[in-house]
């Protein structure tokens, strides 16, 4: 791994650590709007460097946080709970594929080496667990943000 992947690897607990900590101290329904509006910004432009910058087509992320964004810049409530929820389930696809997958196997596909015959070095370990407990992580974020959405009168 090299210092960019490095500097990712670090962006997943950092940005979800933020995530959390706004959305358990939210005091009004302004808040969610922001933190919706905020993270899904944030992960969007991920999305997209993700396609530019590294030319991963396979990245989709961008539609529904920028559905997200937009439902939440104009504040409308039943639109940023399908938003939100149509980003628990962007995020719960690929987790059902990742989440099982061996360190090995998950290296390979996203491009981090082939490990079949040899041991996988520990930076490639530290990142699978990473990348899986941010799977993890987004969803909760995500669904505990559609349900308090839900639950606004």
């Amino acid at each position: 791994m090299n210092s960019v992947d490095y500097f990712k690897m670090s962006l997943m607990p950092i940005s979800q650590t933020y995530a959390w900590h706004s959305l358990l101290n939210a005091k009004e329904p302004s808040d969610l709007y922001s933190i919706t509006l905020q993270m899904s910004a944030f992960y969007g432009s991920w999305a997209l460097w993700k396609i530019y910058g590294e030319g991963n087509k396979q990245e989709k992320a961008h539609f529904t946080m920028a559905v997200a964004f937009l439902s939440s810049l104009r504040q409308h409530r039943i639109a940023t709970i399908v938003s939100t929820g149509l980003v628990v389930l962007n995020y719960a696809y690929p987790a059902a594929l990742v989440l099982p997958m061996s360190t090995s196997k998950l290296a390979k596909i996203v491009g981090k080496g082939d490990f079949k015959d040899k041991p996988v070095p520990m930076s490639i370990q530290i990142w699978s667990f990473v990348f899986k407990a941010y799977f993890v992580t987004s969803i909760g974020f995500w669904s505990l943000l559609t349900y308090k959405f839900v639950q606004l009168d």
